[in-house]
């Protein structure tokens, strides 16, 4: 309950007015003093100043506009006088202006970081995400040409028993090894480990996969159940099952339809049949 109050809370700041110290989003202006000029106001000397019309959100600037303007006290102060373009250039044009040399603000490295902070957070994050949706995208073009050498009925189990091996993280080739002899006795295929490797080096643990789903549509209860037994075949290998593995069997079978008590009946019954006999 707490956590909606939080959350309408944080709702109804995000939609109200902000001011220019609002901590959601909001903007702000500050000058800074560039030069001294040759005016004054009244004796009182008028500074070149830069202003930074500065749009944020939750404080880091999304975007910022840099322009000049006039100011008394070297910028240091809440009053200032606007300066156009068209001005500025026939200050300069007429030699009253000699500090600059165009009417827009350069921006320098401080200007960019201050400026513009969250876009150079953001930019390095979205190149990432870009970069990695054409490396996933490579991958299973790499991965798909790998499997039209499998055969079809074979590829689904064979999807689901690499994703076993990876479901610790990595599939070493004690796993791999058990993979190619289990679908040799079963169904009768001539695969190999360098094979297997160049395969799952490709694979991520997704049971959305597409061998798995076109298994799913076509395969028969008995076909499920053993694709499950070679499941938690597979994770418990090294004679020793972590949550990891756990999990995936435990994903996998409800993909096949299963229960979490039938994935843990299967590893009683595999456990029985390993234990040395009295």
């Amino acid at each position: 309950m707490k956590f909606v109050q939080f959350a309408l809370l944080a709702c109804f700041i995000s939609v109200m007015p902000q001011k220019s110290e609002a901590f959601v989003y909001g903007t702000d202006e500050k000058m800074f003093f560039h030069s001294d000029t040759q005016w004054d106001e009244g004796g009182n000397e008028i500074s070149l100043c830069v202003l930074r019309k500065r749009y944020h959100l939750m404080w880091l600037a999304v975007w910022s506009n840099y322009s000049y303007v006039l100011a008394e006290n070297q910028c240091d102060t809440d009053s200032l006088y606007f300066y156009d373009v068209e001005v500025i250039e026939q200050d300069i044009a007429s030699g009253e202006l000699t500090t600059i040399t165009s009417p827009i603000v350069p921006l320098t490295l401080g200007r960019v970081f201050w400026g513009f902070t969250l876009l150079l957070l953001v930019i390095p994050v979205v190149l990432f995400g870009i970069w990695a949706v054409m490396d996933q995208s490579k991958r299973n073009k790499r991965r798909a040409a790998l499997l039209a050498n499998v055969p079809a009925p074979l590829r689904g189990p064979l999807g689901l028993l690499l994703q076993a091996a990876l479901a610790d993280g990595t599939a070493d080739d004690h796993e791999l090894k058990i993979i190619v002899g289990t679908l040799k006795d079963l169904y009768g295929a001539r695969l190999t480990v360098p094979q297997l490797r160049e395969i799952v080096d490709q694979t991520d643990v997704n049971l959305s996969a597409t061998e798995i789903e076109d298994f799913l549509k076509s395969a028969n209860a008995e076909e499920r159940h053993k694709a499950l037994r070679l499941i938690v075949l597979v994770t418990a290998a090294d004679g020793n099952i972590d949550q990891s593995e756990l999990k995936y069997a435990v994903e996998a079978g409800a993909k096949l339809g299963f229960t979490q008590d039938d994935v843990m009946q299967i590893y009683r019954e595999l456990q029985q049949q390993s234990a040395p006999e009295a």
